[in-house]
């Protein structure tokens, strides 16, 4: 199974991958021979590159913040410099669709598909980080199957028609 830099927030998370089932891996680095590799022109850090022991995280359920059950992953959080300053847990469904459906992300209004093809990826990301635009939903309404066939990106107005959409029916049928 193919690997890619896991991405949620439309930023990169250095030391973490994941694959297309939603398979999380962290790879650790003995922390005192590393030291961030800090651009001189920008300030920013310099991408790590994986090496070290790979480690399959564990996933759990996400219920802080009332955001449901969704099947989660923790990871940690660093600061500009490289330091760990914190964890976090990111779910997986919209890590999954940040990572691997972001050609799959609404063309913004007026770029024709064409246009968007010859998009350079870095431009690509920039549009996903416009989450607060579009919503990850399962389709079949299962928060817990967060396979790449279940998710879609849909906005806000959509996601809460659908739900609603679902659970009148549902309603329904219970009557």
């Amino acid at each position: 199974m193919s690997e890619k830099p896991l991405v949620y927030q439309g930023r990169v998370w250095d030391g973490y991958t994941i694959t297309k089932n939603g398979e999380v891996y962290s790879y650790r680095y003995k922390q005192n021979f590393r030291e961030p590799r800090i651009c001189k022109h920008t300030g920013r850090v310099f991408p790590i590159p994986l090496k070290g022991k790979k480690k399959l995280l564990t996933i759990c359920s996400k219920k802080n913040g009332g955001r449901g059950d969704y099947p989660a992953v923790g990871i940690r959080r660093t600061d500009s410099s490289g330091h760990v300053d914190g964890n976090q847990l990111i779910p997986i469904h919209i890590t999954l669709a940040e990572t691997f459906m972001i050609d799959n992300l609404p063309l913004p209004k007026g770029i024709t598909q064409k246009e968007w093809k010859r998009t350079p990826s870095s431009v690509k990301k920039l549009v996903a980080k416009r989450r607060n635009f579009y919503e990850v939903n399962h389709i079949n309404h299962d928060k817990s199957d967060y396979s790449l066939d279940n998710l879609e990106w849909v906005t806000p107005k959509e996601n809460s028609q659908k739900s609603a959409d679902f659970h009148m029916v549902k309603g329904d049928k219970n009557d």
